[in-house]
């Protein structure tokens, strides 16, 4: 089975040249489509060759071993850098072109550098593999399980999880158009306050779960200003959410609080709170299934792990149609975006309106603002943690 191994690397080799091609002329489709075609069978391809190789020793170990390493490690780096893209549309957008290889191009053009580089390095790293490869004795099958053991280490021990942390917050604080930010691996929400003659309006972004003090001093040093405060929470006159929008499984498995729980303004307090959200007779009838599907998954983390199993499979099935999800997010940030904006030209002669809503909702309200001719004149961190 030795030729496993050869077949991996000039696999790899047209991946490559595949992906540098599709990065430079990245309007064609049949370029992209084949792309995305060659890059999981070259993985498929990889592993096979690598668990090969860790129990027998041939010329193409050496050159396996490398090339899996740096394709696995390039893919994630490409994921990471496309999502810079994120941070010049809007969310719906996002969620219609997932899977369009050519829309993170597009939107962020030193993508297409930074693939072809990798891709330059990918081709480099094979010809060097390959001129220096040897042939050796076979390994023992304890030093195989060892050189086995060690590679797993590294790729999930080590690569993976610091993928899946970059990943993530790449990704959420491009979405959010920097709304959430992270610093030293804790997240911060982006209080931004824009201004228009003498008025203030403050966008506080905000998140379902996190520490009790960000709840409790997100909004302390506004306790004795006269102004309104805009609050976010969808009515449900007819009772159509089943289960309630409870998240507290979620926080007590981190350890963590609900803002429906904590987020309260104290008795003291000079600001007048004034809901600005729909009711749920607002929402499509698929909406209000996934939202109920939702909030059994999050209720049932509480306790009955199997049947939480079974609520995230149905849900990442009715999540797996593009345009059903759009129609989803459409009801639950579009139109509510449009009330909030209401609301803000209802009480446009308050001289401090503050504005506590989703982090994913205040990009649009943000640029909302800019388009009416405020300034951003201040901007500071509250960490999401509380600590």
């Amino acid at each position: 089975m030795r030729w496993i191994n050869q077949i991996f690397i000039y696999f790899c080799l047209t991946t490559a040249l595949s992906c540098i091609l599709s990065s430079a002329m990245h309007n064609t489709s049949f370029l992209m489509t084949l792309s995305q075609i060659l890059i999981p069978l070259n993985l498929l391809i990889g592993l096979v060759a690598y668990f090969y190789s860790l129990f027998v020793q041939n010329a193409f170990k050496r050159a396996t071993l490398l090339n899996l390493l740096y394709f696995i490690c390039g893919l994630m780096i490409q994921t990471i850098v496309s999502h810079n893209h994120l941070s010049q549309i809007n969310f719906i957008d996002y969620i219609l072109n997932m899977g369009n290889a050519a829309f993170p191009f597009r939107h962020y053009p030193p993508l297409i550098s930074w693939t072809i580089g990798i891709n330059l390095g990918q081709i480099a790293l094979i010809f060097y593999s390959l001129k220096t490869a040897k042939k050796g004795p076979e390994l023992s099958w304890q030093k195989s399980v060892l050189h086995f053991i060690l590679h797993l280490f590294l790729i999930i021990g080590i690569i993976f999880p610091t993928y899946q942390y970059f990943n993530f917050t790449q990704m959420l604080t491009h979405l959010t158009h920097g709304m959430i930010q992270f610093d030293r691996f804790k997240p911060y929400s982006v209080r931004k306050t824009f201004q228009k003659n003498n008025q203030s309006i403050v966008l506080i972004p905000m998140v379902h779960i996190g520490g009790e003090e960000f709840y409790k001093n997100v909004l302390k040093e506004y306790y004795q200003k006269e102004g309104i405060v805009l609050q976010e929470g969808v009515n449900d006159e007819t009772k159509r959410l089943v289960h309630g929008a409870d998240y507290k499984g979620v926080a007590q498995a981190l350890g963590l609080s609900t803002q429906k729980d904590q987020f309260k303004l104290p008795e003291s307090s000079k600001l007048k709170l004034v809901t600005a959200d729909v009711d749920t007779t607002v929402f499509d009838q698929e909406t209000i299934n996934k939202l109920n599907l939702i909030f059994k998954f999050t209720s049932d983390l509480k306790g009955k792990s199997e049947d939480a199993l079974s609520d995230f499979l149905k849900l990442q099935v009715l999540m797996a149609n593009r345009e059903s999800t759009a129609a989803f997010f459409e009801d639950i940030l579009i139109k509510r975006n449009r009330v909030l904006i209401q609301n803000l030209n209802q009480y446009k002669e308050n001289n401090l309106i503050l504005v506590p809503w989703g982090a994913l909702h205040l990009p649009e309200i943000q640029s909302y603002l800019i388009d009416q001719g405020y300034q951003l004149t201040y901007e500071d961190k509250v960490s999401v943690l509380g600590k």
